[in-house]
Parts: structure tokens; sequence; C-alpha cells
């Protein structure tokens, strides 16, 4: 067809590059995951919620060696958070049996304080010292991951541990929408390249 455009009849469609399409499947992984979750699939679920976490990593790294860095991108970037790192722990956490009603209250507010803390973060980015940057509160993310980490445990042939889960939805939704300020690249983030390969092959074993 003589002078057809794709961005001239898919408008949104002129914003897709390597990065964007990266988070797209972050939002893919999450959707999947929490139809797993309720078909009683744990491990695939929890599985996916790691490959969610390593491909968020890995959009942010492509934009930045392609500046392939756009308005839309930042946008579909925080939606991608809100479905993945926000509703879907709590959402997985609730399926496993933390569902009492004081369980709901915890993941309401947890659920809530991530959409804050990302909201916030639209506004007021990352701040730098000694040119390190740091994120205002811990981000959304991080507590995702630990989630995955630490979720294992917690739901082991032992018995449900569910004083732990209200320990930790209740400490990441407060540190969440903190003052702390947390190193993008510190120790803490680094040990999550270690700790999530090995959660995944303790979840497999």
């Amino acid at each position: 067809m003589k002078n057809f455009s794709v961005s001239r009849y898919f408008p949104p469609l002129q914003y897709l590059g390597p990065a964007n399409l990266i988070t797209t499947m972050v939002i893919i992984s999450g959707f999947l995951s929490t139809i797993l979750f309720v078909k009683g699939h744990t491990k695939i679920g929890l599985t996916l919620i790691i490959l969610a976490i390593a491909l968020d990593r890995l959009d942010g790294a492509i934009a930045r060696k392609l500046n392939d860095h756009t308005h839309l991108g930042e946008q579909l970037d925080s939606l991608a958070d809100a479905l993945t790192f926000c509703f879907l722990p709590a959402f997985a956490a609730y399926s496993l049996g933390f569902s009492h009603w004081s369980s709901l209250i915890v993941l309401t507010l947890y659920v809530a304080a991530g959409l804050w803390r990302l909201a916030f973060f639209n506004i007021a980015g990352m701040s730098e010292i000694e040119n390190k940057e740091y994120f205002i509160g811990i981000p959304t993310t991080i507590c995702a991951s630990w989630f995955v980490i630490i979720s294992p445990f917690l739901t082991n042939p032992g018995g449900f541990q569910a004083p732990f889960f209200y320990l930790f939805f209740t400490a990441s939704g407060i540190t969440m929408i903190s003052s702390i300020k947390y190193n993008k690249n510190g120790i803490w983030t680094k040990m999550l390249y270690v700790l999530l390969p090995l959660s995944l092959i303790l979840l497999w074993v």
C-alpha cells in the first residue's frame, strides 16, 4: 500500500522499540503469572515473576544502551511495575493462603503504598549523592524480589507461615513510601543477582 504508515493507523506503535517491547514482556509475564496462581501452579507463577524482574532490569539497560528513552516508555514502565510488582505479589500471597480479613487489609495497604511510591518516583526521580544514584523509598521491584525469595520457605509442607507475611508486607509498604535512600547499584541490589537465581534453583529442586 502506497504511503502506508503504521503510526498513522496505530499511533502508539510509533514508540515501539526494543526497550518498550521488553517492558511489554514484563506486563505479559505478570499477567500470565496471575493466571498461573489462580490455577494453583505456584512454581511456574513465581518463576515468571523472576523473569519479569530480570526483564525489568534489562529494559532500562537497553534503553540507555540504545538511547531508546521515550515518554511513552516511562508511562509503560510504571504500568508494568504497578501490575507485576505491586498487585501481583499481593495476589500471589492471597492465593498461597494469606487470605484472612486482616491479611486483606495488609495486602491492600501494600498495593496502595506501591502505587504511591511509583507515582512519587515519576515526579521526584532519583537523588544523586557522591556520584551514586539513590531511590527515595525502597523500589517495588526490590520488594517483589524479596517476596519471591522468601515465599518458598513460608509455604513449605510444614505449614503456612502467615506471621512472616504480615511482617514482610507491612515492612515493605512502610519502606516503599519512606524517606529511606536506596542505592540503585548497592550491595542489596547486587545480592539479588545471586539470591534470585538461587531461589529459582531451590524452587525447582
